[in-house]
């Protein structure tokens, strides 16, 4: 029973220098120099990372190469200091490094496949010292930011390259959903197909229709399996009894994945709110506008979906062969109310992370009313919903 879900869819400013600690006197312990010495490191760290980049037209070769050799080893020096622990990481370190480290990637894989042939093997060391400098900082941010890796990386995917994303990921043509690696279109139908964690999940191509309610959205269409089954009942009276004899095997549950846009919209329109609007993407977007833009809001719509497909399984039917008749419909409707929940729980994780963040869609919503219009509030949770509601009887 196919079940459909509809999913629509700040600039960042410098840390100053003094949230870095400096040494307070030189009576001050080992542990404390040691820190203070990793601290001035970041300073150096971050400051390098602000330079200019050498201009195309004056730039000799050997200068463009060098270049990317000193931002590998700032990017090798990065993963050895923030590996200390005794160097400190806060909010404004991290994104200051995030950021700075963003910029410094995109722009040397720029120069790369600009004005030296596209190196590959030079492109392939520059994106492995990335990764194993994102790599620790995100680690020592989780514990310093009370967060899990998955939310930093959730919430950073606008100023991390996709490549270097905790599961890489790249932008198939026509896709408005990221794509991990090792998934392709298929050839045959122009889908992106593949089987995890207990689902057949297809991606479909973008479409166009005339007609929609918003820009855009991102829809999630999940089919299970009806139960069938036959069952026999035998003795009389209090020995009646009807017991299940047999029922038909389970298909693996499908799931289908797009993104529609209204016709004349553009993927490349600012987007109005969640995803997009966030600091981190804001950020991202001084680099590449593209993490701003509605078409990246809709792809983390996809990305949020199949994220929770991958992170919790199907719901799982029970039922077995002799059980009661009364006992096994039982069974069958608890695993559809699971299916019905899970459903649900697809949408709202989806709406959570991208419409609920930076700008929530009910800001949005509120801010361009029309008078006399109702906003259905999305975002907070059900007993504050029920609060307000009741406030207003």
């Amino acid at each position: 029973m196919p079940k459909r879900i509809a999913c629509h869819r700040s600039s960042m400013r410098r840390a100053s220098p003094r949230s870095v600690p400096t040494l307070s006197g030189l009576r001050a312990g080992r542990p404390d120099l040691q820190t203070t010495v990793g601290n001035l490191a970041v300073r150096r760290l971050l400051s390098s990372t602000r330079g200019p980049l050498i201009q195309r037209d004056r730039a000799t070769t050997a200068a463009r190469r060098q270049l990317i050799e000193d931002t590998i080893t700032r990017f090798n020096g990065s993963a050895t200091l923030f590996a200390n622990p005794l160097v400190t990481m806060n909010r404004a370190v991290f994104d200051r490094v995030v950021n700075g480290h963003y910029a410094a990637v995109v722009h040397q894989e720029q120069i790369i496949d600009n004005d030296l042939g596209g190196d590959a093997a030079l492109k392939a060391r520059l994106r492995a010292a990335y990764i194993a400098a994102i790599r620790v900082v995100m680690t020592r941010a989780a514990t310093a930011l009370g967060k899990s890796e998955d939310d930093l990386y959730r919430e950073n995917t606008g100023r991390i390259p996709m490549w270097a994303w905790r599961t890489p990921h790249h932008l198939e043509p026509g896709f408005s959903t990221p794509i991990a690696e090792g998934r392709t279109v298929d050839l045959l139908t122009g889908n992106v197909v593949f089987s995890t964690n207990g689902f057949d999940v297809t991606i479909l191509p973008d479409r166009s229709v005339a007609q929609l309610s918003t820009d855009a959205e991102t829809t999630i269409d999940i089919s299970w399996s009806e139960i069938h089954y036959t069952y026999q009942t035998t003795g009389r009276g209090r020995r009646r009894r009807s017991l299940i004899t047999h029922f038909d095997p389970l298909a693996t549950p499908t799931v289908q994945i797009q993104t529609t846009y209204r016709r004349g919209s553009n993927q490349a329109t600012p987007s109005g709110y969640g995803r997009g609007t966030t600091p981190e993407d804001v950020a991202g977007g001084a680099v590449d506008p593209r993490s701003t833009t509605l078409g990246f809001h809709e792809g983390m719509h996809g990305l949020a979906m199949v994220e929770y497909l991958e992170q919790h399984p199907p719901p799982q039917f029970r039922g077995t062969v002799g059980m009661t008749r009364a006992n096994f419909e039982a069974e069958a409707r608890r695993y559809r109310r699971e299916w019905r929940a899970y459903s649900a729980a697809v949408k709202n994780f989806s709406t959570r992370s991208v419409d609920c963040v930076g700008t929530t869609i009910d800001q949005y919503n509120q801010a361009h009313r029309r008078r006399g219009q109702r906003i259905a509030l999305k975002c907070g949770s059900a007993k504050k919903r029920r609060r307000r509601r009741r406030g207003r009887k």
